[in-house]
């Protein structure tokens, strides 16, 4: 039972046995086939513990033993996944050659010579995505140049 405090008390203390003589409900002598009771058996499930669970271990149904992988399996892993982004390199490579022809190509549209120091000069600024970016907001090939060269200017100054 549990007092207002939270504590909790036990009727009959704290590993007092049984009396062998039984409770006021359960007076008289002992079932048939046994000796005696003695102080020693009360309380217990049988005299001769066969309810007791024997020493022998048992199969039992658990989860699959955990199976560690092997050196080749890690390997060919790693494998995959460098050949994987190999393969993504090259496409955004090829995807960037594609873009960086096209904008060349618009630059020869707009009347600049391939052989051109504006031509090289444009090679080297739309090497990055910005810049590309940039390059194609333009509409007219008067503000391609412009850019271009405004573009070039502030890039050496740094």
């Amino acid at each position: 039972m549990s007092s207002e405090d939270g504590t909790i008390s036990c009727v009959g203390g704290l590993g007092n046995r049984t009396p062998s003589g039984g409770s006021d409900g359960n007076l008289g002598e002992p079932p048939e086939g046994t000796v005696g009771w003695s102080e020693d058996d009360v309380g217990r499930s049988s005299v001769d513990h066969g309810g007791q669970r024997s020493g022998k271990e048992q199969v039992v149904d658990g989860p699959p033993a955990k199976r560690t992988k092997s050196m080749e399996y890690y390997v060919r892993l790693i494998s995959e996944s460098m050949l994987e982004r190999c393969r993504n390199e090259k496409d955004a490579m090829t995807r960037e050659e594609r873009e960086m022809t096209e904008l060349l190509q618009i630059l020869e549209e707009d009347g600049v010579p391939r052989a051109s120091e504006l031509y090289f000069i444009a090679t080297e600024l739309l090497r990055t995505a910005t810049r590309r970016a940039a390059f194609k907001l333009f509409t007219s090939a008067e503000e391609r140049l412009a850019w271009l060269q405004w573009t070039w200017e502030n890039v050496k100054k740094k």
